[in-house]
């Protein structure tokens, strides 16, 4: 399963901490990454949310006695990160029509009610568990930018044509793509790609010669294509944004 990175907007210290507390202890069937953001002003929590770059981002509505400060988040990160699916949280009972409008131009349910889970934490987990499963737990895939990897099929796709890969160099690939802008050292690569340990000598000119033939596949495809970056004097990463192509 595809790791999922979810964020959570409160303005509330008690509210982040219980929600992500649950969420830590009750998704164990979920690959999953929570970080968290105090509201204290709208620029800081879009710049917060860019950089965290979370596939779900779970915001209160109500913050810093803004009625609608979730909402008018949520409009102006959406501009900026299409892709990212929201949930809503709420502390009142009596729902306002015009919000209730509002929260289904980004989610397909009403504002989960904080009273109707503050008692009982593991009803909000099976409310996000079931998201993350309907959402995002139908493939088990990698898609970053044109690419995309069927783990289940070990198959790999550029601009939806298939690229044939040897084992280790899918490996290698799968390892930088599924963790996209973490650096990898060549001793490291080449330890994930088999099942037992060697010694760092051994193994550079082995992932320097795969690195090598994985660009060049892609770049037979797409000749501009080259997100797989080279860390002077240590390693590689994914280079990876959700507004470019890589």
């Amino acid at each position: 399963m595809v790791l999922i990175r979810i964020t959570i907007v409160e303005d509330d210290e008690d509210w982040l901490e219980i929600i992500s507390s649950s969420l830590e202890e009750n998704l164990r069937n979920e690959k999953h990454e929570i970080s968290t953001i105090k509201y204290e002003n709208h620029l800081q929590t879009i710049n917060k949310l860019i950089f965290l770059e979370p596939d779900l981002a779970i915001l209160d509505i109500n913050m810093a006695n803004s009625s609608r400060a979730g909402i008018r988040l949520a409009e102006e990160i959406k501009e900026k990160m299409p892709d990212l699916d929201f949930r809503f949280l709420s502390a009142q009972k009596e729902k306002d029509k015009d919000i209730l409008r509002d929260v289904a131009k980004f989610s397909g349910e009403i504002p989960f009610e904080k009273a109707d889970f503050r008692e009982n934490m593991d009803l909000f987990a099976v409310f996000i568990s079931n998201i993350i499963r309907k959402k995002f737990g139908s493939d088990d895939s990698i898609v970053r930018g044109p690419l995309k990897i069927l783990n289940k099929s070990r198959a790999i796709f550029l601009n939806d044509m298939e690229i044939k890969f040897t084992p280790m160099e899918y490996e290698i690939l799968f390892c930088l793509a599924y963790r996209p802008n973490n650096v990898y050292s060549k001793l490291q690569l080449y330890n994930r790609t088999k099942s037992y340990e060697v010694s760092s000598g051994t193994s550079e000119d082995t992932v320097v010669s795969h690195i090598k033939s994985i660009r060049d596949k892609l770049k037979k495809i797409d000749k501009n294509f080259n997100p797989i970056k080279t860390v002077t004097n240590y390693g590689y990463k994914y280079n990876y944004s959700r507004d470019s192509k890589f």
